[in-house]
């Protein structure tokens, strides 16, 4: 299965990255090619909430993502169901406190039933 992982800490405490990062409605103010979310399911973030995410693809195009919480346990980790017109994938994130702040570790998987999968491509650390 194709993955791609990326990390980093944010020199902020956890008890401020966790419910920011756990609230999809805020990708807008840190996701440069997330422009737009809108809840759809839930109140707020939490198990089960749901979200049509506007995704930029490049050259000005967006797609329209779909996306599930399905993994929250606070303030630790995060798990995430996304679905587009062409594929689906799960992420996964990962949050510690550290000396300065918080580190941060999100892996992307794309699973061997997603329809689309050659091509999948999400920063320079992706594996085949």
């Amino acid at each position: 299965m194709p993955s791609a992982s990326i990390k980093g800490t944010i020199a902020r405490p956890l008890a401020e990255v966790f419910p920011f990062v756990a609230d999809c409605r805020n990708d807008p103010k840190w996701a440069p090619m997330v422009p737009e979310v809108e809840q759809i399911a839930g109140d707020g973030p939490g198990l089960g909430a749901r979200y049509r995410i506007k995704q930029g693809g490049g050259r000005g195009t967006f797609t329209w993502m779909e996306l599930e919480t399905t993994h929250f346990v606070e303030p630790t980790e995060l798990g995430w169901a996304m679905s587009t017109d062409f594929m689906t994938y799960r992420s996964k994130m990962t949050l510690a406190s550290v000396d300065g702040g918080t580190r941060i570790k999100q892996t992307n998987t794309v699973p061997a039933s997603s329809r689309r999968t050659r091509g999948f491509r999400l920063n320079a650390r992706s594996k085949p």
